[in-house]
Order: structure tokens, then sequence, then C-alpha cells
């Protein structure tokens, strides 16, 4: 097992998209529900916003998914199920910023966008435009050596990205880009 931490930093915006499920106002319309729960969006501990591990897990994997690059000695095997299971991001990368420091965006966009239905409405979203932090990647498959974990890295932060309106999902926002990555050691 070994432990890598990646130092990152945004290219584009990022913003987030946490359903919050607050509860509906007497009376509110969606225009106004939209403004007055933006900020619950955001993933906060301690007035300070965050981006969720598994954000990052999930665009390696993606990554992974779509690149489909082949691992040496193994035929036609890739590394999508070595990455899936084979690397761990347990802790948050705290960004440093309050709700109070990000600007509202608002965006015409699908009620429902996994579906397409709905129609589309006016959503807001928290939106951060600059960001660094550190992510900590324990990597439990041997098979992924550290080229493998970089050249993934890189990419899944140019054609995956995190958050809403990703590239993975036809958007501009949420790339990021690799700064260092280095190994630390590793203690159990």
């Amino acid at each position: 097992m070994k432990l890598y931490e990646a130092s990152l930093s945004s290219v584009t915006p990022y913003a987030q998209g946490r359903n919050h499920n607050t509860p509906r106002l007497s009376r509110e319309l969606h225009e106004a529900y939209e403004e007055r729960t933006c900020l619950f969006q955001l993933h906060v501990a301690v007035d300070q916003i965050y981006i969720p591990p598994m954000a990052f897990k999930q665009c390696l994997v993606e990554t992974a998914r779509y690149l489909k690059l082949q691992i040496p000695g193994k035929g036609k095997e890739t590394y999508t199920k070595n990455f899936n299971q084979g690397v761990l991001c347990n802790e948050p990368v705290m960004l440093g910023l309050t709700p109070a420091q990000v600007r509202i965006e608002k965006v015409f966009t699908w009620s429902q966008p996994t579906t397409k239905r709905g129609g589309r409405v006016w959503k807001h979203f928290p939106v951060i435009d600059t960001w660094r932090g550190i992510l900590q990647l324990w990597v439990i498959d041997d098979v992924i050596t550290f080229e493998v974990l970089h050249k993934h890295l890189e990419l899944a932060g140019m054609i995956t990205g995190i958050g809403v309106w990703r590239p993975i999902n036809g958007g501009m926002w949420g790339k990021f880009t690799v700064e260092t990555l280095v190994e630390k050691e590793a203690a159990l």
C-alpha cells in the first residue's frame, strides 16, 4: 500500500450541487427557493468549503473507464477495476474558503438533468472561481504505479473534472491540474 499526495489547482471555475432536500416554504416559487437555498449546495465543515473525497475517486474511475488503457502483460485487461477497487480517497480537500466567498451563478438548465425530462428551469449554483488543495490517495493495488496514477490523475482533471457542469457531462467547469504528485511515508 502506498500513500500519495497530489497538489491540485483549478483550471476552470468549480461549482457544487450537493443535494440538500431543504423543504419549500409555503407558497414559495421555484425561483425564490433556488435563491434561498443556493448555498446549501456547498459541502461545508466548520464554515470551510471542501471537495468530497468521492468526487476525486469517481473522477479517476470514470477516466480509467474512458481511457481503457491496457495493463502491460495482461492481454486486453484495463485499469478500470484497479482504480475502482485499488485506490482510496479518504480525506476531503479543504479549500480554505467560506460560503461568503463564493459567487452565485444563475443557469438555465434541465430540471432533471439525468433524464432530460421535465423541461428547463433556472437554477442557482455556488461557484468557486479558483481553488487549490492537497488530495491524499491510498493506492492498495500494485498494478497502479506512480506513472499510471499520475497520467490518469492529470487526464482526469482535463477530460472528466469534478462538480457541476464538468467536462464528462458536456460542461466546462471543474477542470483541475496536478501541480505535484509525491509518494509519502505510509504510517498504518
